[in-house]
Order: structure tokens, then C-alpha cells, then sequence
């Protein structure tokens, strides 16, 4: 696991950001030889990740049905 951990850190330090299956690949590894505090500091981690791809899509919608503002209301109040 100690392998996997700095393939991890050399993935992120190179700019390529870890998706969900590496984490979950690596919380199992974890898992499975008892070092329970790591698999719950990675849970953490993707935790974080999705939280900002959430957080991201909210400000861009946001933005979206601003500048559509009239658009999207008209279309509201036309399916009422």
C-alpha cells in the first residue's frame, strides 16, 4: 500500500487529479489490511473532491440561469 500511496502523491504532484475509482481502489487496499485510519483520511479526500465539483456546477448553473434569466422564466411561467 505504501507503493500505491506515493503512486497517489506522484499523480497529484504531476497535475493528474485522482477520480473516484483510484480513491476507492486505494480506500479498499486499506480496508482489506486494517490500516482503517488511511482508507477514512482517503474517504476524506474524495469526500472534498465531489464537494467542489458540486460546489463548481452550482456557481456555473447559477451564472447560466442568470444571464438566461428572461429565457427561463418566460419558459416557467409558460409550463404553469
Amino acid at each position: 500500500m505504501t507503493e500505491a500511496y506515493k503512486l497517489l502523491d506522484a499523480m497529484i504532484q504531476k497535475g493528474i487529479e485522482p477520480n473516484i475509482i483510484t480513491y476507492s481502489a486505494l480506500t479498499d487496499g486499506y480496508g482489506l489490511i486494517g490500516e482503517l485510519d488511511k482508507a477514512v483520511e482517503l474517504l476524506s479526500s474524495c469526500f472534498q473532491m465531489v464537494l467542489n465539483l458540486v460546489l463548481f456546477l452550482i456557481a456555473y448553473l447559477s451564472t447560466y440561469i442568470v444571464n438566461m434569466g428572461g429565457v427561463v422564466w418566460l419558459l416557467y411561467f409558460s409550463m404553469r
